[in-house]
């Protein structure tokens, strides 16, 4: 006698239900995730903060760069590397260009200092650009050229800079009518700590009192500017205080002389993509809008008018208040409180799912 075994497979309700449990915590997970800082200024972060000025150009056929691609504040802050309109800004032909500032200055380091995001995507004619960079926003330096999404390098001449100058130099003779020529989404300062002048003030209009002064100097010729106020204290940024999944308390101790504090954060030690310029004269603050199951590192500075203070505190690792530190400059939220709410939940369900669905097989033997 001989037999098969034969294998039907009948899903469960239970299978089936946890099947859109998992659906519809991916689409939770999509929705709740924040688009941080995009095309806002991010403080003492790497991105750009403000835009200086504008010339845009027009499009290949001499008409006006669409609106949805002409809004400047869309090259600040992070990059929302996207080729979708309305998150990026067009420069236009046949030479477009825009000033950006940076509250805290792009440094001279080793390799690339200065990254420019450009929106367009392949197969697309590539885009080209100049890119220039100033201390003071009215002496500029060439720093070379880049195409689509590109890196360059500061000169030995140049310590930091807090402007950079971007120009369209793409040849418009291949594209279509409608192009608009180089398209910038973000511009992120590759080194954030060295050594600089600070944050330049307004350049002072010569005096016309008669009593024998002289007129102040051409830009450019005197250095970097120096701010004149009294460098802050170095605060102390205190563990990390769990609130939800998606917020966060920090807190430090108080220095003088102060104006307002500054917070930086990112997803990596020493990387801090995000931030707030201006917390206030105060020694607490929420950060809300945090992905959940994303580790964050926090780091502040004491800030007087001009005058920055150097960076907060290490904090060593260890469990406090339902969030885990990490050993980094600033506190790190090690998922949120140390649970991965979002992803552990997630694979507990895939791994119920597994279960149910091997369950759920009815082998049946058939004798012949």
């Amino acid at each position: 006698m001989s037999y098969n075994i034969k294998a039907y497979l009948y899903p469960s309700f239970a299978y089936l239900l946890g099947v859109a449990v998992f659906i519809l915590l991916l689409i939770i997970g999509l929705i709740t995730a924040p688009y941080v800082l995009a095309a806002t200024a991010d403080g003492i972060g790497p991105w750009a903060d403000e835009v200086v000025t504008t010339s845009q150009g027009v499009r290949k056929d001499g008409s006006p760069v669409n609106a949805d691609r002409s809004d400047s504040s869309q090259a600040l802050g992070v990059a929302e590397d996207t080729d979708v309109d309305g998150t990026f800004y067009s420069l236009g032909f046949p030479s477009g260009s825009m000033t950006l500032k940076f509250t805290n200055p792009i440094y001279n380091g080793s390799g690339a200092d200065l990254k420019i995001i450009e929106s367009t995507r392949m197969p697309y004619e590539l885009e080209t650009a100049n890119v220039e960079v100033s201390t003071d926003g009215v002496s500029f330096t060439s720093v070379g050229s880049v195409t689509q999404d590109g890196e360059v390098e500061l000169p030995t001449s140049v310590t930091c800079a807090y402007f950079v100058r971007i120009t369209n130099t793409t040849n418009p003779e291949t594209y279509e009518d409608t192009a608009d020529g180089y398209d910038v989404d973000g511009v992120q300062a590759l080194h954030t700590e060295g050594t600089c002048g600070s944050e330049p003030s307004p350049t002072p209009s010569p005096s016309s009192s008669g009593g024998g002064t002289d007129p102040t100097p051409p830009p450019g010729t005197g250095g970097a500017p120096v701010c004149g106020q009294v460098k802050p204290g170095t605060p102390t940024l205190l563990p990390v205080t769990k609130v939800n999944p998606t917020t966060v308390a920090l807190a430090w101790t108080a220095v003088s002389p102060v104006t307002h504090y500054t917070l930086s954060y990112g997803t990596a030690p020493g990387v801090y993509a995000y931030g707030v310029a201006n917390t206030g004269n105060v020694t607490n603050f929420t950060v809300s809008g945090l992905q959940p199951g994303v580790t964050y590192y926090f780091t502040v500075y004491a800030v007087n008018d001009c005058q920055p203070s150097d960076k907060s505190n290490e904090v060593n690792s260890g469990q406090v208040l339902g969030a885990s530190t990490g050993d980094v400059l600033g506190a790190s939220t090690d998922t949120l409180g140390g649970t991965g709410v979002f992803w552990e939940t997630v694979l507990s369900v895939l791994a119920l799912s597994g279960v149910i669905f091997s369950g759920a097989y009815l082998i049946k033997r058939a004798y012949v």
